[in-house]
C-alpha cells in the first residue's frame, strides 16, 4: 500500500488501526505478539486484495495520480531525475517569462492563453522526447 503515492495519511492510518486492533484482538485471545500479528496479516489478507479494495474509493483524479508516480517512479529510479528537472525547470522559466510578456503588452486574453497552451504542449512533448532517448543511451 505504501508504494502507492497517492494513498493518503488518513487511509494508511485507517489500515494500520485496523491491523493493530486486529493484533490487540488476537493477543487477547492468548497468542503470542507474533502469532498475533501472524494473524491479524492473514485475516486482513493479501496485499492484492487490499490494493482492490482501497481501488473501489479511488476517485478517477487518484487514478490518474498513482499511474502518474508510477512512471515517474520508473525513471527517477533509473537515475534520470537530473535531466528531466533541469528540462522541468527550463521549461517553467520559459512559461513564466512569456507570461509576463503577455501580461505587459497589449496582447488579449485569449492570446495569452494560446501561447501558453502552446508551450505546455511543446513541454510535454520535448519531455518525452527526453525520456525516451534517456531510456535509449542510460543514465549519463
Amino acid at each position: 500500500m505504501h508504494a502507492d503515492s497517492c494513498v493518503g495519511s488518513t487511509r494508511s492510518a485507517e489500515l494500520r488501526d485496523h491491523l493493530y486492533c486486529e493484533v490487540d484482538r488476537a493477543r487477547s485471545q492468548g497468542l503470542s505478539d507474533e502469532q498475533a500479528f501472524a494473524a491479524a496479516v492473514a485475516k486482513m489478507g493479501e496485499s492484492a486484495q487490499l490494493a482492490g479494495e482501497h481501488a473501489k474509493g479511488r476517485s478517477v483524479f487518484k487514478s490518474a495520480c498513482a499511474a502518474a508516480m508510477r512512471y515517474e517512479r520508473r525513471d527517477w529510479q533509473a537515475g534520470y531525475r537530473g535531466p528531466l528537472m533541469a528540462h522541468a525547470i527550463i521549461w517553467a522559466s520559459l512559461q513564466v517569462g512569456v507570461s509576463l510578456i503577455v501580461s505587459s503588452s497589449d496582447a488579449s486574453v485569449g492570446t495569452g492563453l494560446l501561447l501558453i497552451s502552446l508551450m505546455t504542449a511543446m513541454w510535454w512533448g520535448s519531455e518525452q522526447i527526453l525520456r525516451r532517448a534517456l531510456r535509449q543511451g542510460g543514465p549519463r
